[in-house]
């Protein structure tokens, strides 16, 4: 039973009000990704406009946390370059895998996003499921210096051929 005190008077309405409740969930766990993965609620701010900008930061940054860990779940054998750019997919895949040679086939963004958990402490084993926000956000704080770090050798490889 669906309590609601919006006007219910057609199945259509109902149906509708039902779809509404299952989008809950999704807001439950990019609120969850604020809180855990972000540390939001540990901010102690004396501004209320320094305050302002940082959610509005974090809130963008915990929307694409949230995006790529449902992607995954959803379209795991998606190519990787849904949810991350050419420099990220191409940094991770090496640095994860040692070598300077890319692979012929561009990974999946399932197999992308537990390399990235896996930095974050993620392990991996058989029955551990998929990996959460707060170790992807452990991770792809990791990747993030890892790509900035591939993006500056290429240019310099680039550069000085």
């Amino acid at each position: 039973m669906l309590l609601t005190n919006l006007p219910v008077k057609t199945l259509e309405q109902a149906v509708e009000k039902i779809f509404w409740y299952k989008q809950r969930w999704h807001i439950e766990n990019y609120h969850k990704v604020l809180e855990s993965g972000c540390n939001i609620e540990k901010v102690r701010l004396n501004h209320i406009e320094k305050l302002k900008a940082l959610i509005a930061l974090v809130s963008v940054v915990a929307y694409r946390l949230y995006w790529m860990t449902w992607i995954a779940r959803v379209s795991p054998e998606d190519d990787c370059r849904v949810v991350l750019s050419e420099s990220e997919w191409k940094a991770l895949y090496c640095f994860r895998n040692k070598t300077k040679i890319l692979p012929q086939k561009i990974p999946r963004v399932q197999e992308t996003m537990r390399w990235i958990a896996m930095f974050g402490g993620f392990l991996g084993r058989k029955g551990d499921g998929q990996p959460g926000t707060t170790t992807t956000w452990r991770g792809w704080q990791r990747l993030r210096e890892i790509t900035e770090t591939w993006e500056l050798f290429n240019d310099c490889a680039a550069t000085y051929g």
